[in-house]
């Protein structure tokens, strides 16, 4: 008689627990960021609309093939989720998957909140339309200013800019940004292609992708901005 009602306690148990975890883990999921592909450029761009973000935090945006979920992937962005429950962002795809016909895009703001999502990297996802606004906005600020901080090198028509960089403080983040002449590539109108963090010798030369969608404008702008700071400087998009 014991070993019967033994069985029945554990075969109820086991029932409940399942309930549990029936009601329970759908709810924790919830409260998660939800990713949604809306368009892909293949091999150039993804736009995602993110929802259930919690407000004001900062998330870095990661590329990996399928089956990583994109841990560890290359990095392509950082942005702020705001005030607003559901953004839409359009991302550059990095290049170490550009080739890749199905890509993980990842979330993740470094505390454990984080999502991810596979998509099609091989076909467009329409409508494949250039975006009127780029996607990430503008996280620098304070005085913005060009002199002899960056000078263009070399420019690859449609394809790459070569910059040297001179004088930035040691030991900093700074983001860069491409977009059309005119805009300075700030407040939500300069693609992110790019993070480094400066070193002891200050100066460095670098070469930047030029966004997909910004690869037939005659003119662009550069900016390599910090918290607080920002230097820019425009250059002719033809061979230099």
């Amino acid at each position: 008689m014991k070993i019967q009602a033994l069985k029945r306690f554990y075969f109820s148990f086991i029932i409940i627990l399942a309930l549990l975890v029936g009601i329970v883990a759908p709810a924790l999921a919830a409260t998660g960021p939800v990713i949604e592909v809306v368009e892909v450029v293949p091999g150039g761009l993804v736009k995602l609309r993110i929802s259930n973000m919690p407000d004001n935090t900062d998330f870095a945006v990661r590329m990996g093939k399928s089956g990583t979920q994109g841990i560890a992937g290359g990095l392509v962005a950082h942005f702020n989720s705001g005030t607003v429950g559901t953004q839409e962002y359009w991302f550059e795809v990095h290049e170490s998957v550009r080739k890749v016909a199905l890509v993980d895009v990842r979330i993740d703001d470094g505390g454990g909140v984080a999502a991810w999502k596979t998509f099609n990297n091989s076909k467009a996802l329409p409508p494949v339309t250039a975006p009127a606004a780029t996607p990430v906005a503008s996280s620098g600020g304070g005085t913005v200013s060009s002199g002899d901080v960056l000078t263009v090198v070399n420019v690859q028509k449609g394809g790459w800019v070569k910059v040297m960089i001179l004088g930035l403080p040691a030991n900093k983040e700074f983001t860069v940004r491409i977009g059309v002449a005119g805009t300075q590539a700030a407040n939500g109108l300069g693609y992110v292609v790019a993070h480094f963090d400066t070193n002891s010798t200050n100066s460095r030369t670098s070469t930047f992708e030029i966004p997909f969608p910004l690869r037939a404008q005659a003119r662009l702008d550069l900016r390599v901005e910090a918290t607080g700071s920002a230097h820019v400087v425009s250059f002719d998009n033809v061979d230099k």
